[in-house]
């Protein structure tokens, strides 16, 4: 005979009671922990990878094709990643990534920033050499007047092809090189030092044989290769002028002028 109390404690208690009364079975496998092997540890947290460090790391490989402009945003996404991570106490992976980001960030934004001041000081620059250019420029003319009035004293005349006939001295000093009869005629010491310029001047000097230096009105006599966007020109009365290239090519008439090459700087 059962005991309906003892049958009522039994179920009460979880444990696996059979014959206690019609349809009374109650397993207690449910109620029992999963079993475990000593010593076993516990199973580890699954970690994640930032995906603001790969955006970070991605934007800066492209900063250096962008003209940085991806660069900015590694930086940004970098730091986010940074501090995501350091919040996240080990849930969260990618430092390395986000690292390599930042640094390339930053890299592409210093050098597209270096890149952009320098082109915007590059025409300020450039501008200060021709002015500094054209300033040497004036004395060298200050110095070929000297030279050329001594001549014209000497001589009657400018430096020209006729003086070859007339002058022995002067045989082959003709075109190009008329100037040289200078040097021969012992008024300066060295010709290219007055038409001395810059290695980034192109074009030649236009020098006028035929400029009278008594004329009642100025003539010009010695015109320079443009300097940036303007030349200087020598004046049969010792001044200098600086032309723009339209007031070059609507005062200065040089077809009847010789064209003689500069004489790069050493």
């Amino acid at each position: 005979m059962s005991n309906p109390g003892f049958a009522a404690a039994a179920v009460s208690s979880g444990c696996l009671i059979k014959g206690m009364g019609p349809g009374s079975f109650h397993p207690m496998e449910n109620d029992v922990p999963p079993y475990s092997a000593p010593g076993t540890p516990p199973p580890s947290p699954v970690r994640e990878t930032s995906g603001l460090a790969i955006a970070s790391l991605v934007c800066g490989i492209l900063g250096f094709l962008t003209c940085g402009l991806t660069g900015i945003a590694a930086v940004i996404t970098g730091h986010l990643a940074m501090s995501s991570i350091k919040r996240g106490n080990g849930a969260i992976e990618g430092k390395g990534m986000a690292l390599a980001g930042l640094i390339t960030g930053y890299i592409s934004v210093f050098i597209i920033g270096i890149a952009f001041v320098s082109g915007l000081a590059a025409p300020v620059i450039l501008k200060q050499r021709h002015a500094a250019d054209r300033h040497q420029c004036i004395g060298q003319l200050a110095n070929a007047y000297v030279s050329l009035e001594k001549f014209d004293a000497a001589y009657g005349s400018l430096p020209s092809d006729t003086m070859v006939i007339k002058e022995p001295k002067f045989s082959a000093l003709n075109g190009t090189k008329v100037l040289d009869q200078l040097e021969v005629a012992g008024t300066v010491t060295e010709t290219d030092d007055l038409l001395r310029m810059s290695r980034s001047t192109k074009g030649d000097w236009f020098y006028f044989p035929n400029a009278d230096l008594s004329a009642p009105s100025p003539m010009y006599i010695l015109v320079s290769p443009p300097i940036g966007d303007k030349r200087v020109a020598l004046k049969s009365d010792g001044a200098t002028e600086v032309l723009t290239s339209g007031e070059f090519e609507s005062r200065v008439d040089y077809s009847a002028a010789v064209s003689i090459p500069a004489t790069p700087k050493k």
